[in-house]
């Protein structure tokens, strides 16, 4: 709480700073960049939070105290999202090759899910046949066949459908629930 105004101006900028530093200090080495962020994003709730602590007649900090710890949760959230989502695009394709070494998918089936891997946006049957980047992979194989591919990868759980539209179904691979 900076309750003693050493600077004209950049009173809030020091003690961010300060917090930042001491976090460093204690081995977290992304969290106070992604916490200055979100001070950013929530200026108004900062703002809010830091006045109703300093006008306390009590010094009471615990305003900025919930502020505080709302924000370290939701940094350490999207911190666990986006380290989660690397591991992910990191370990899918090895993934991927297993399951083609152990014959349990096709090469055809495999660069499918490779390339889906790559573009991210769901595909239908259609899309197959008519989409560049699938066309080479289906250019010679029947509708069925494509189809069963669809199937057996909807089977293994590696894809989700939603009415006609297919994607990578990469809840399979987040950590179990309680």
């Amino acid at each position: 709480m900076a309750l003693i105004h050493p600077f004209q101006d950049g009173n809030g900028r020091t003690a961010r700073l300060v917090e930042a530093m001491m976090l460093s200090a204690s081995g977290l080495r992304f969290l106070p960049k992604m916490l200055s962020n979100y001070y950013y994003k929530n200026i108004h709730g900062y703002f809010i939070a830091f006045r109703d602590s300093e006008k306390s007649r009590t010094f009471d900090v615990n305003p900025f105290i919930k502020f505080f710890c709302k924000n370290l949760d939701s940094a350490v959230r999207e911190l666990k999202s986006k380290v989660g989502g690397m591991a992910l695009k990191i370990a899918l394709p090895a993934y991927f090759f297993i399951l083609r070494n152990e014959k349990r998918i096709n090469e055809r089936q495999l660069n499918l899910l490779q390339i889906m891997r790559e573009t991210t946006k769901p595909i239908c049957l259609a899309s197959l046949y008519s989409d560049a980047v699938f066309k080479a992979l289906y250019a010679k194989v029947s509708e069925q066949t494509a189809r069963r591919d669809l199937n057996k990868l909807l089977g293994l759980n590696l894809l989700r459908r939603t009415g006609r539209f297919y994607e990578l179904n990469l809840e399979s691979f987040a950590e179990p629930r309680a």
